[in-house]
């Protein structure tokens, strides 16, 4: 708790609390404030939840009334196979964006018949919300090779933005490249 209450006394007020990093894809982190709350709950002290509770109220709000919620992904990227996998990744995860996209057309046609489920897929879940940047991306990338492929590929190639680099211990020896392709 000591260290808790020295980072917020430094002027530390938020935090993004962060699973393993054992597989090149991990969970979803989450931001907390560091603040006292009156619940001395630490769900209240999420900053941006990736839930909204809509049922609490007496009216539920349309889908454009209610506020993006944004959450994290954290992917591990150290080897060229591993940027590699990311292409075949990308292409699986547009492809079921893209039914996901379609499908409120068909359902509001009255086209039951072909509607079907609803595409999803739990394993690919977390990269379908990263597109159209309702999750955001965080890495981690340890040299200075691995920052130049990763930002060529999530930002030239297929327009995903990173959020953060964890571990980039290189990253000194790419400003450049970070600066540039970051902003």
């Amino acid at each position: 708790m000591t260290a808790y209450r020295l980072a917020i006394a430094g002027g530390v007020n938020t935090a993004l609390v962060l699973q393993g990093s054992v597989d090149a894809i991990g969970g979803q982190p989450f931001v907390i404030e560091l603040r006292k709350t009156a619940e001395w709950a630490s769900s209240s002290m999420l900053l941006e939840p990736p839930f909204v509770d809509i049922h609490n109220s007496s009216t539920e709000p349309s889908d454009d009334e209610l506020p993006m919620r944004r959450r994290h992904t954290k992917r591990k990227f150290e080897y060229a196979s591993t940027l590699f996998k990311t292409f075949l990744e990308y292409n699986t995860v547009l492809k079921i964006q893209n039914k996901q996209d379609a499908y409120p057309a068909k359902a509001l046609s009255n086209d039951w018949e072909s509607l079907g489920p609803f595409p999803e897929d739990l394993k690919w879940e977390t990269l379908v919300d990263v597109l159209p940047g309702r999750v955001k991306l965080h890495t981690h990338c340890y040299e200075a090779v691995y920052l130049d492929g990763f930002v060529l590929t999530s930002l030239a190639r297929v327009q995903i933005p990173v959020a953060a680099f964890h571990h980039a211990s290189e990253a000194s020896m790419a400003p450049d490249i970070l600066n540039d392709d970051m902003t």
